[in-house]
């Protein structure tokens, strides 16, 4: 089962409410969930992760909240390599400001530089809608991240299935020394399996 980690950072708690939502929905699917708070999550954390979804609001005019704002600062300073890590990203702002959700693409952006793979688009609620944001995030997540992420689970289990329905590992060069020797053997004895052939096959006509 994918274990997906789902880490958020809020001001005032809409972020939260959408991480439990997206973290909800992912163990209602089949994955197994790690819903975790930014401030709470070190950096040997993100370095050895496999797949994460990262929610953060936008606070003021385009700056990170304050529970997410340690963690960026964490990963800038020692700057891992993320190249192992495949993450998600889900933003909260209000398109009234000039730097509308810049904190999520913030984090996003470093994330790559480090080395980190994106999949899917970003998420964005827009506060100026009125939508809930819980319900904003669970659509973009059904419609955009679970597809993907299911896709890339089939694709697991077909490579795990090849691998276990070779028997016979012909390219093998191990397994190539004990069958050749045995082949080899065996058309030495050709003769006289064909001889002994033929000689069963007089002794039934005899017997007619």
């Amino acid at each position: 089962m994918t274990r997906v980690n789902v880490w958020y950072g809020t001001e005032s708690g809409n972020a939260e409410m959408v991480g439990d939502e997206i973290a909800a929905a992912l163990s209602s699917t089949g994955f197994t969930s790690n819903l975790g708070e930014l401030p709470d999550t070190s950096v040997s954390d993100v370095s050895n992760a496999e797949l994460t979804i990262f929610v953060t609001s936008t606070y003021g005019e385009g700056g990170l909240p304050a529970t997410t704002e340690p963690f960026y600062d964490a990963l800038s300073a020692e700057r891992p390599d993320l190249s192992g890590l495949k993450f998600a990203a889900f933003g909260l702002g209000d398109r009234t400001y000039e730097n509308y959700n810049n904190a999520v693409a913030t984090v996003s952006t470093l994330l790559i530089d480090l080395g980190a793979e994106q999949i899917g688009p970003t998420g964005k609620h827009d506060a100026v809608t009125g939508l809930d944001p819980a319900q904003v995030a669970q659509e973009w997540l059904t419609n955009e991240i679970l597809p993907i992420l299911n896709a890339e689970g089939e694709s697991e289990q077909v490579e795990k299935s090849s691998h276990s329905s070779d028997l016979f590992p012909w390219s093998n060069e191990d397994f190539q020394k004990i069958l050749i020797p045995g082949t080899t053997q065996l058309a030495n004895w050709a003769p006289f399996i064909r001889l002994t052939t033929r000689h069963s096959s007089f002794l039934a006509t005899m017997r007619r």
